[in-house]
């Protein structure tokens, strides 16, 4: 045990002698130092948070002093922003507090004009601010020609091939109508007022009551029966008085199914409408309703608006005394 001491003894004199000739270790070099980290979008460039912001001297980073909580702005730029804190540090005017596009507030007076895309829209306001479409002239569309607006406001009214009424001749031949009669429409004078006074009722093949055979014949109408509609005598409100209320399929509630027919009209359910949606177990337990006809159960004669006579399948069996 002796000998192994004096031998680490001697070893480590050895090493440190060593060491002294050398001198101290090199140190590590020092590393070049880090380039200066610019300002760069937090949460990436484009989309849906817009591009980034603008790098340059004296521009402090939006970021810094900005929560990273996403609260979207639409900006005036058409830009998503994160929150308005970056907007405003961006330099950018918010145009609402919601992700873009934003919505559309204009009043709904009705002055049309005609879009340059071949639109009309209600007012100016809806055209610019809502649709972003230029405006290319006022009125509904299409813009009248140039040789129009030579045209004088003097009001000597003709009756155009489509059946309108135009200010005179030379607003008419702008529109590219062709001229049907010199005098305001209808051209036929049997249809005025005046010549469709006697009041005799008929039905069209359209379904509607005309007040005379005049009135339908100036609509080009061809007379069905000469009565008001309808002309079947069984569809007449003498023809359909017994009934129930039924509700069609377009949702209107007719006096009885009669009347439903009459109007090409189907049934959705018996009574006045709405119909109501009824769901029903799936359990068979037969019963008879009073219209004669059997149900899976008591639920499914109460959505069909039936009262239960017997349980069981009809008919009923009555008991004998």
């Amino acid at each position: 045990m002796y000998c192994i001491g004096l031998i680490l003894l001697i070893s480590c004199r050895f090493v440190l002698s060593q060491n002294e000739r050398l001198g101290p270790p090199p140190r590590p070099p020092i590393p070049p130092p880090r380039p200066p980290i610019g300002p760069g979008p937090p949460f990436g460039p484009g989309p849906p948070f817009g591009p980034g912001p603008p790098v340059g001297p004296g521009l402090p980073p939006p970021w810094r002093r900005c929560s990273k909580r996403a609260r979207p702005v639409c900006g005036a730029d058409g830009n998503t922003h994160l929150n308005l804190c970056v907007a405003r540090r961006l330099g950018i005017k918010v145009n609402c507090r919601k992700a873009c596009p934003c919505p559309c507030k204009c009043h709904t007076n009705s002055n049309p004009v005609c879009g340059v895309d071949g639109n009309t829209y209600k007012n100016r306001c809806i055209a610019v601010r809502c649709k972003n479409a230029k405006i290319q002239c006022r009125g509904q569309c299409p813009c009248p020609g140039k040789s129009c607006r030579k045209c004088s406001k003097r009001r000597n009214p003709v009756c155009g091939s489509d059946g309108q009424t135009y200010q005179n001749g030379c607003r008419a031949r702008c529109q590219n109508v062709k001229i049907k009669c010199n005098r305001k429409c209808p051209c036929n004078p049997n249809c005025s007022k005046i010549g469709c006074l006697v009041r005799k009722p008929v039905c069209g093949v359209d379904g509607r009551t005309y007040a005379t055979r005049c009135e339908a014949n100036c609509k080009d109408v061809k007379i069905k029966c000469n009565r008001k509609c309808p002309c079947d005598v069984s569809c007449s409100k003498i023809g359909c008085l017994l009934g129930r209320p039924v509700c069609g399929v377009d949702g209107i509630t007719y006096d009885s199914i009669c009347e439903a027919n009459c109007k090409n009209v189907k049934a959705e359910c018996a009574g006045r409408c709405p119909c109501r949606k009824c769901t029903c177990p799936k359990l068979k337990f037969p019963v008879c309703g009073s219209n004669g006809r059997t149900y899976d159960n008591k639920c499914k004669a109460g959505c069909a608006r039936t009262k239960v006579s017997c349980f069981g399948r009809c008919p009923c069996r009555r008991n004998k005394n």
